[in-house]
């Protein structure tokens, strides 16, 4: 009976996460899942229930650090960092990134960019981070933060999304598929 419950709570949050947050995105994007090695690490949460993982099957996106349940997973946004936004016609003036915000699972020790407070915690999900640059923050603090994202120290060696094309806008679907 637990499980049948855990199941219909997940179905649930699925459904409230496709109907309210869904459209908040612009491109949905798929996580790449692989089998979480939490155990060797500091404690880890549930992004979607927000529950410790501790030592149960898990599931972490490569891409992301999204971790989730393997019961949770169904439940999981496709809202996974888009890696490739170039935009034919747009020049270098046009684009202007922003910081990509994860919730928790920060780093050890983890300093909030804006008001310099320690904002990790190993009892619960808490505290942002940035996708690109890694900066992290309070859930308070995160709207103050300048929205534009320079990458942080990764800047030099980073390839920027807007530098990198995935050819489905411009390429007809019968040519990817081989059917002309």
């Amino acid at each position: 009976m637990l499980l049948t419950v855990k199941k219909l709570l997940a179905v649930l949050l699925q459904r409230i996460h496709s109907v309210f947050f869904l459209p908040l995105f612009q491109t949905p994007v798929a996580h790449f899942w692989a089998e979480s090695n939490h155990h060797s690490q500091k404690r880890r949460f549930c992004n979607v229930c927000r529950k410790r993982l501790d030592d149960t099957y898990s599931f972490r996106c490569e891409v992301c650090d999204y971790h989730v349940h393997a019961e949770c997973q169904d439940g999981a946004l496709p809202n996974c960092r888009q890696a490739s936004t170039y935009t034919p016609g747009w020049t270098l003036e046009d684009i202007r990134p922003t910081h990509y915000w994860r919730e928790g699972n920060l780093p050890t020790g983890a300093k909030c960019i804006y008001c310099r407070k320690s904002c990790w915690s190993a009892e619960c999900l808490a505290g942002w981070k940035c996708e690109w640059c890694g900066f992290a923050v309070h859930s308070m603090c995160y709207k103050s933060v300048n929205p534009e994202c320079n990458y942080g120290v990764l800047a030099p060696s980073l390839l920027p999304p807007h530098a990198v094309s995935n050819n489905c806008h411009t390429v007809a679907l019968e040519t990817l598929i081989g059917s002309q």
